[in-house]
């Protein structure tokens, strides 16, 4: 078989190991918590109190913000990541790039959503599918930059992985502010994201022949 380079050192695969049953256990932990309720739970009312905006003014922007989480918008960035990752022939991502996204996009839309039936202006709260698709795109980046030879610093690659998780509380914290989810849906949808994304990376590593 041909070997084949892991997408996690070492040392990130242990702590894959510890953040993704933690990640995976809060979003279960918030949607049974929340299966059947529509109102918002103590978490809940101090973000809204924090984060809600009355002012036509800022609506606009918001609405930008949120569109980042947009499926299209994180499929055409996932193609882009796919293009740098082929060029650079770094096949092992790929499984990462395509498995996870759809993973958590289907979970969320298809299984979380109607099965736990939290409501929000009329629509399907937990986990929240636009901060699932994004956290979704900022935990890929974060293993391919883990295991990442270019950039070689890494203070450089630290700082793209957090810019990708700083854009996704930007659009759960659009998303609480235009009051269509609770800060807990997209709390949530952020940890499902980062908890699959880490068990494929993990599964595909198990099945890889090292170098």
């Amino acid at each position: 078989m041909r070997p084949r380079r892991r997408l996690l050192p070492g040392t990130w695969r242990r702590v894959a190991w510890v953040v993704a049953p933690a990640c995976l256990a809060v979003a279960a932990g918030l949607g049974v918590l929340y299966s059947g309720r529509d109102g918002p739970g103590a978490l809940d009312r101090i973000a809204d109190a924090a984060l809600r905006t009355g002012s036509p003014d800022w609506r606009g922007p918001l609405w930008a913000v949120v569109d980042l989480g947009d499926p299209l918008f994180v499929a055409a960035a996932l193609g882009l990541v796919a293009a740098v990752a082929v060029a650079g022939a770094r096949w092992e991502a790929l499984p990462l790039i395509v498995v996870a996204p759809v993973l958590t996009a289907g979970l969320t839309g298809f299984v979380l959503q109607p099965g736990i039936g939290r409501l929000r202006g009329g629509g399907w709260a937990y986990p929240s599918g636009h901060t699932a698709t994004i956290a979704s795109l900022a935990a890929v980046l974060l293993v391919l930059l883990a295991g990442a030879r270019w950039p070689a610093s890494s203070g450089v690659r630290l700082a793209l992985a957090g810019a990708g998780f700083v854009v996704t509380a930007a659009v759960a914290g659009a998303l609480v502010a235009l009051e269509l989810h609770y800060v807990t849906d997209t709390l949530g949808a952020a940890c499902l994201a980062v908890g699959v994304a880490l068990v494929v990376a993990l599964a595909s590593d198990a099945l890889a022949v090292p170098e």
